[in-house]
């Protein structure tokens, strides 16, 4: 039976910037090394349906800040989440949590063999409306912040 599939983590931070690939640089499984920890992207070695999910864990992020996330592959890109943005408003609360947010999505997809998919987030806008950049967070110790996919059939 063919098989493939994977679960890789962060270990190490990554600022990341629109339309850049989320590096989940340490692959706890990977059947078939179809997953790339050096750039984030994992190519489909059989026709048929994947199964995709992610979340990806910010720290840092200021007050009134805009997220647009997806699965990107090379037939068709899926927006996580609906509408697919989020809006953060910082609370400015001392507690745990203060200035940190999770996105994550979970997604069926069709693809090709070599076909490609990754996590990428198209916007990640400031209180200006401008794009920036924003830090994603890694920890060694724990899996805050991981992506894992299989083939289906």
């Amino acid at each position: 039976t063919a098989q493939s599939g994977f679960y890789a983590v962060k270990t190490s931070g990554q600022t990341l910037s629109i339309n850049q690939a989320v590096i989940f640089n340490s692959a706890t499984e990977n059947i078939g090394s179809d997953y790339n920890t050096s750039t984030g992207v994992y190519t489909a070695p059989y026709s048929g349906f994947y199964v995709f999910a992610y979340t990806v864990l910010f720290s840092g992020i200021p007050n009134d800040f805009d997220f647009d996330h997806y699965l990107g592959t090379s037939n068709r890109n899926y927006i996580g989440g609906m509408p697919g943005r989020i809006r953060y408003l910082n609370s400015a609360a001392t507690s745990w949590g203060d200035n940190y947010i999770a996105l994550g999505h979970t997604q069926i997809a069709y693809m090709d063999a070599n076909d490609t998919a990754y996590v990428y987030f198209s916007a990640l806008r400031n209180s200006s409306n401008v794009n920036t950049t924003a830090s994603v967070y890694a920890n060694a110790s724990n899996n805050w912040t991981k992506f894992s996919g299989y083939f289906l059939g």
